[in-house]
């Protein structure tokens, strides 16, 4: 089994091609004490390479090994050394998945038409994506993207396993 999460973090970090794919592990519900309804951050992050993010398969893998042992990483390399660090164009990518975050809001007379992560993309010096629910039903992902040539949503819409956009009126 892999799931959308391990197809969209492969395909992710094979069209960026970081050195380094981070992906953001949520604890809530997974570890014992750390509830759905608490707040805080209750994550880690798994950090993969190319050796293991280049199938949806690997990534599973790499999950997998983590739920096992929090110790493993899901790095077939080692980590870049500061040499390697100061001359890497495409050094790190992030990938965090807000999909069970999402909540229908029922307000009487209103109708929830469209849910968003909000972040300052400002601050984000790297390419990442966040994947969310837009609505109930649906899963989307964001693409945040330092790269000039991953700026483009036809980009994306042409290489990744992505439908229509949320809104045309935003995007």
């Amino acid at each position: 089994f892999v799931s959308t999460n391990d197809v969209l973090v492969s395909n992710h970090s094979n069209l960026v091609k970081p050195r380094i794919q981070t992906m953001a592990i949520n604890f809530r519900n997974r570890v014992s004490g750390a509830e759905s309804s608490d707040a805080g951050n209750y994550e880690a992050v798994l950090v993969l390479d190319k050796g293991s993010y280049s199938t949806p398969t690997q990534v599973r893998q790499a999950v997998q090994n983590y739920n096992k042992d929090a110790t493993a990483t899901g790095r077939k390399d080692p980590l870049p050394g500061v040499w390697e660090a100061l001359r890497e164009p495409r050094l790190l990518g992030q990938l965090s998945n807000w999909a069970s975050f999402f909540d229908q809001l029922e307000v009487p007379s209103w109708t929830q038409e469209l849910h968003l992560p909000v972040l300052n993309i400002s601050k984000i010096p790297f390419d990442c994506a966040v994947m969310f629910k837009p609505k109930a039903g649906f899963y989307a992902i964001m693409y945040i993207c330092t790269t000039p040539s991953f700026q483009n949503r036809d980009f994306w819409q042409t290489n990744a396993p992505v439908d229509e956009l949320v809104s045309n009126e935003i995007f």
